[in-house]
């Protein structure tokens, strides 16, 4: 049966002599073979290479892609490590190959050393055999046999001679034994390895490729005869092989262009650079110009003789305008068609100058300089040939044989030059490189640009060239695939990875690094030059760099917290460069975004999108009118913009929801509580991050800190370019988060003692819009969904009154639920809501602000039957928040300060910092039994987990379905609250509640859990014991501290210091932070600027709730709501920098025009009331009631007068003029004092928020 010839890995004819005819046929087939090679099949792809290509080819292949992809590895890693059949390798066989071919190629600088590996690769197989039959003289049974046959077969090598080789080559001794013997053949295949690598390394260098090029292309058009055709020895490098006009630079569309081939110099490529850049009417008329010479129309104002008598070949001028001209002359180039080697007629652009800049004598110069390439290249650059059916002034290009080699008879004596003519006159006719508007020619000019390696001109060129090349073909959104796969690109990659960056400019060098980078997914270099580019303020670089990071990589999830960070700040660069594309630039206008989304500008006010774009994909998939995917699409200005901006604002929201769903599952957002109080965790797939506490400190808890504001404000980014609200892990979600990681479950993750707002960058501006989006959830907040609803309102009203208590009351008491029938749940004994209870207990602005509070909760646990879901660690943070309230605010008697009392450190910050408020001499303090009576059986649900699934805890889940230690956690927090509370106030009734409250917690049979089980075994001896445990609660803890608070005044002089507290002597209550930390407190009070800042990502912020659906409310509320609106709605006619008036108009103006709305509306009821009395009066009455119909009109008229004026939309406003709005104010307080009726609603409020903020204010900022 015969055998079956194995798969060919490429096709047989891939590499044929009549395929190669010329330098694109081999570019494509090398494409080819890159696309086909990988790790697994290179030695079989290589091997056909041997057994079927010349070496040449194999030399070119090896040459070529191993810039591209990872040959040299692959070669080394999978060298053979046995001697056995080692001449059988493709290893082998390729050293073989190439030692022979190198040997005596132009390419090698030291011939000796390659000389030498040549000779050990020559006898090397011979030696290894000669080593390997040592190691294994003889063998056993059958094979023995077998093997001393084969042997007996072999050719025997001299040992002597094999001495002498081993000797020579690898400077050792013959090995004695066979373990000598197999040292040996480790050290011989390590040498071969070493010239392997060295062949291979040698094949990278520059300008081999372009040699081994020139080899392989079997062209009937050689270069030699290139060089003779011209006549002239220097012309090879005048200009590459050229093909019709197409497209180059900006230039992309093949419209409008002839027959005529034309070149232009790099002069005239600056100069369209330049007109396009800056002048584009002069840029439109130049590209005409070129068309109308491309299609042969020579007339008189296009082909006027610049220069050339009757013996010199001719140098025209074609007008542009009227002080432009296009200096050019025809000259003869190569054809395409390389097998019948013609040649033909071209057009070769010198530039285009003003009429001052052309000097005739010069351009006489370089005719007569053009004779010395014969008479037969003059007699054809001469000849003309009319289009058949078109004017007499059209003509096409001529083709004729090639020339045969110059006769020196045929060339006159040139003229003798001034020096300054022919250094002008040289670079025009030698070294300056000229290029079509062929973007398939691009490549040969490039290899011929590096080509002249002295010359720096020509190598910038080069690099222009190629990195246009790479701009242009690697645009936005483009995936590696897709580049990798693009033939061009592939080459243009090559020069790249060819050039000396070290005489580039440093941003351009750059550039090429990305663009190598992308095209060899380098993500952690894209990471780099993303933010490289970003502080240089090169933002379409950094855009591109930083779409193709993200979209390779977006896996947040399991980054550690600095890393996420990190991670975090460059994806709020990535949002905020792809918004200012979006909001911030014009595409019509802007080159930079032409280029990086690979879109032109074409004539009319046109744009063409090309095809495989970006946006030309995203164009078919939104099935755009006249889009089609195998051509290329031409749009007008409008049309570009929508597309752009639809496209793009998609773009953000795909890109930030998907980082939102990756920071909402994100471990670094939220340690594991388990983990970081037992020291372990046996949840699969834990949610949480396993963090140790010894590496918890206040850096740490700033950095959650961080992190949350950092995801707010990427989430503000979506908001505003997408106008929408995201209830699913949005704002919500978001606020909720933050709130967990101020006041954290267990304090060995911290407190909002520890914040340091000066440490996050973030702060001011994600603390405004946190503010903002309380607000909106505020007046949006109903009571669906119930199961969440208590817990939403104390996070919400907590966070309020923390970071913005000035103008928390205002909004939180025109909260939606406070519009609305309240439901059952939230009604106490009376008849009352719970609710205006809970809002007075956490303001602290009235005397029964503690009160409310015990009554409260006394409301959610106590009544078992309500059991009002609410989350754990949110009740255990009002109960703390309630017992450290009545210890700071209970007074002893004949106690006016605050002295003697003992509580942590984190209570006595969190109480100077943000409840001050509290500290009134007439608070009521002694309603806190309520909240002892209550304790009892919170205690016991927490313990046994029954009856405790309205205990809210994470994101879905309650306490009957946690493990045990969570709910000890809680516990132990709720015990060292109450246990504090009996430690400060000093009732022994009280004492002795609490002692009862802990020894419920013991049971007989059942170990106590280490978190509480201190405080439960002091309580069972006395209270003496149980304070000591209070005290030393704290002693080991690196977080927090017990602190015994004393004024100086009233301190010892000589105390007694207990153990596990901290004594600190006070004068100021304003002293405490700067006695507890040593650490100086930064000023982080908010400049003028960065308010200013703050309020316009507010405006911009509010300018999407015009796109939101309307809350229905009802009463003072929903005017609130509408007003507010309204105002929002027309933040815009402010204009770009409105400055304080923007804070005026968002601020006080509301409440100024609720005042003029509820007066109108009122004064309409009057006028109804009293005309309907008029109706029925006495005679007596009548005179009476008219007059006050009439004040009444004339409050009317004054209002609506007043109302037309403050209005929103007024034009008033778009003068920004304060002053004035502060005698419209002073009015509006005028007419509210005089009004002579009382209003439905109390104004005072309103009105004195809006006299504090524009009358007030305006008056101390001019004092």
């Amino acid at each position: 049966m015969s055998r079956m010839s194995p798969k060919r890995m490429y096709r047989s004819d891939l590499f044929s002599p009549e395929k190669l005819t010329s330098t694109d046929a081999l570019e494509r087939a090398l494409q080819e073979l890159q696309c086909i090679l990988t790790k697994d099949n290179f030695k079989h792809v290589f091997q056909e290479i041997l057994d079927d290509a010349s070496p040449n080819i194999l030399l070119l292949v090896l040459s070529s892609l191993s810039k591209t992809i990872s040959l040299i590895p692959w070669f080394l890693e999978s060298f053979p490590v046995e001697a056995a059949d080692y001449d059988a390798t493709i290893h082998c066989k390729t050293i073989s190959c190439l030692s022979t071919e190198l040997l005596s190629s132009s390419v090698v600088e030291d011939k000796e050393l390659c000389a030498r590996h040549h000779e050990i690769a020559q006898i090397t197989p011979k030696v290894l055999r000669y080593l390997l039959s040592s190691i294994y003289p003889i063998d056993i049974g059958s094979e023995h046999h077998d093997r001393k046959g084969k042997a007996e077969q072999m050719v025997p090598l001299q040992e002597e001679n094999t001495r002498t080789l081993v000797r020579k080559y690898f400077d050792v001794d013959m090995p004695e034994t066979s373990s000598e013997a197999s040292v040996l053949v480790d050290h011989v295949l390590q040498s071969q390895k070493e010239s392997l690598k060295f062949y291979l390394e040698l094949l990278c260098r520059p300008g081999v490729f372009i040699s081994l090029k020139e080899r392989c292309v079997t062209s009937a058009f050689p270069i030699e005869d290139v060089k003779n055709s011209l006549g002239f020895v220097a012309e090879p490098f005048a200009h590459p092989t050229v093909q019709q006009m197409k497209s180059a630079f900006y230039i992309d569309t093949t419209e409008g262009f002839g027959q005529w081939t034309v070149i232009v110099s790099s002069d005239t490529e600056n100069f369209l650079r330049s007109t396009y850049e800056k002048d584009i009417s002069t840029f439109n008329v130049a590209v005409k110009k070129i068309k109308e010479l491309s299609c042969g129309l020579f007339t008189r104002n296009n082909q006027k003789g610049l220069s050339g008598r009757a013996t010199e070949v001719p140098i025209f001028e074609a007008k542009v305008s009227r002080n432009l001209r296009l200096v050019y002359q025809i000259d003869i180039i190569r054809g395409d068609c390389s097998e019948q080697q013609e040649v033909l007629e071209a057009i070769k652009i010198f530039g285009i100058y003003t009429r001052n800049q052309i000097d005739n004598r010069l351009w006489r110069s370089m005719s007569d300089q053009l004779r010395q390439k014969g008479v037969e290249y003059w007699k054809r650059c001469m000849i003309r040939k009319r289009a058949d059916q078109a004017s007499k002034d059209t003509f096409v290009p001529v083709s004729f044989p090639p020339r045969r080699e110059v006769l020196p008879s045929e060339t006159e004596n040139l003229l003798d030059l001034h020096p300054d003519e022919t250094a002008q006159i040289h670079p025009r006719l030698v070294v300056e490189k000229f290029f079509t508007f062929s973007q398939g020619r691009r490549e040969e000019a490039i290899e011929l640009l590096l080509c002249e390696g002295e010359s720096k001109d020509a190598l910038r060129r080069a690099q222009e060239c190629i990195l246009e090349g790479l701009w242009h073909g690697i645009s936005f959104g483009l995936d590696s695939h897709t580049i990798r796969s693009d033939p061009t690109l592939s080459r243009l990659m090559h020069f790249a990875i060819r050039l000396d960056v070290t005489f580039m400019n440093q941003i351009k060098a750059t550039e090429l690094s990305m663009f190598i980078a992308i095209s060899q997914d380098q993500t952690s270099r894209l990471r780099e030059l993303g933010l490289e580019f970003h502080k240089i303020g090169h933002s379409s670089a950094a855009l591109l760099c930083l779409d193709q990071y993200f979209s390779r990589t977006l896996q947040i999830q399991s980054m550690a917290l600095v890393d996420a960070i990190e991670e975090l700040d460059l994806f709020y660069i990535y949002v905020n460069l792809l918004s200012a594309a979006v909001y911030q630039t014009d595409p019509c206008e802007d080159i930079a975004t032409a280029t990086l989304f690979g879109f032109q500008w074409m004539a009319d006010n046109k744009f063409l999108v090309p095809r495989n774009t970006w946006l030309h994909i995203a164009a078919l998939e939104l099935q755009l009118r006249s889009a089609t995917s195998n051509s290329d699409l031409i749009l007008s200005a409008s049309e570009l913009r929508g597309l752009f901006c639809c496209v793009l604002v998609d773009h953000i929201k795909q890109r930030i929801n998907a980082e939102n769903d990756e920071c909402a599952r994100s471990q670094a957002f939220q340690p594991c509580l388990v983990f970081a109080v037992s020291g372990f965790c046996t949840q699969p797939n834990c949610p949480g991050a396993h963090v140790s506490p010894s590496v918890i400190d206040a850096g740490y808890y700033n950095m959650r800190i961080r992190l949350h504001l950092q995801q707010i404000l990427i989430l503000q980014v979506l908001r505003e370019n997408v106008h929408i609200d995201m209830e699913f892990r949005g704002t919500k979600f978001w606020i909720h988060r933050l709130c967990n990681a101020l006041h954290p479950p267990h304090h060995m993750f911290g407190s909002s003692s520890h914040l340091a707002l000066s440490t996050v960058p973030e702060a001011t501006k994600g603390l405004n819009i946190v503010k903002d989006w309380m607000r909106t959830f505020v007046y949006r907040q109903e009571f669906l969904p119930d199961i969440a609803f208590l817990t939403d309102v104390i996070r919400t009203t907590t966070l309020a009154f923390m970071f913005d208590r000035s103008e928390a009351d205002d909004y939180l008491k025109h909260a939606a639920y406070f519009s609305m029938r309240t439901p059952p749940m939230y009604i106490r004994r009376g008849g009352s809501s719970i609710l205006p209870e809970l809002l007075a207990a956490m303001s602290g602005t009235y005397t029964w602000s503690l009160t409310a509070g015990f009554v409260f909760v006394e409301q959610v646990l106590h009544v078992i039957m309500r059991q009002l879901p609410i989350d754990v660690g949110v009740l255990c943070d009002l109960v703390d928040f309630l017992c450290s309230s009545v210890i700071f605010c209970g007074r002893r008697p004949g106690m006016a300060l605050l002295h003697d009392i003992t509580v942590p450190r984190s209570w006595l910050l969190r109480f100077i910092e943000y409840d001050l408020s509290y500290l009134n001499p007439s608070m009521q303090t002694n309603a806190y039994h309520l909240l002892l009576m209550c304790m009892g059986d919170l205690l016991e649900q927490l313990n046994g987990g029954k009856g405790s699934e309205y205990l809210l805890y994470g994101t879905s889940g309650n306490l009957s379905n946690v493990p045990a230690v969570v709910r000890h956690v809680f516990i132990a927090r709720i015990l060292k609250a109450i246990c504090l509370l009996g430690y400060n106030i000093h009732n022994d009734l009280i004492k002795n509640k609490i002692r009862n409250l802990l020894l419920s917690l013991r049971y007989e049979g059942c170990m106590l859990p280490s978190l509480y089980s201190r405080y439960v075994d002091a309580a069972s001896n006395s209270w003496d014991e149980l304070a000591e445990a209070i005290r030393c609660s704290l002693q080991h803890d690196t977080m927090d501290e017990m602190i015994r608070l004393l004024h100086k005044s009233k301190a010892p002089a000589r105390g007694r210091t207990l153990p596990g507290v901290r004594e600190v002597a006070y004068d100021n209550l304003m002293d405490i932070r700067e006695l507890l930390d040593p650490i100086p407190i930064q000023d982080t009070t908010q400049s003028e600027s960065e308010q200013i800042a703050a309020v316009f990502i507010q405006r911009i912020y509010r300018k999407v709730l015009r796109h939101r659906r309307d809350v229905s409310k009802i009463g003072t509320a929903s005017l609130h709501a509408r007003i507010y609106a309204s105002c929002t709605k027309e933040v815009s006619q402010l204009g770009d920098k409105p400055g304080r008036y923007l804070r005026l108009f968002l601020g006080p103006l509301p409440h100024v025009l609720i005042c003029l709305e509820t007066i109108r509306l009122d004064t309409l009821s009057e006028r109804q009331r009293t005309k309907k009395r008029l109706k029925k009066c006495s005679p007596n009455e009548t005179d009476v009631l008219n007059d006050w119909l009439m004040q009444i009109k004339k409050v009317y008229r004054t209002a609506i007068n007043l109302q037309k004026q403050l209005s929103p939309s007024s034009v008033f406003h778009e003068r920004c003029d304060d002053k004035q709005l502060r005698k419209l104010v002073e009015e509006v307080n005028d007419l509210v004092s005089s009004l002579p009726f009382d209003t439905s609603s109390d104004l005072s409020n309103d009105l004195q928020l809006a006299i504090k903020g524009i009358v007030v204010e305006h008056s101390q900022a001019h004092a």
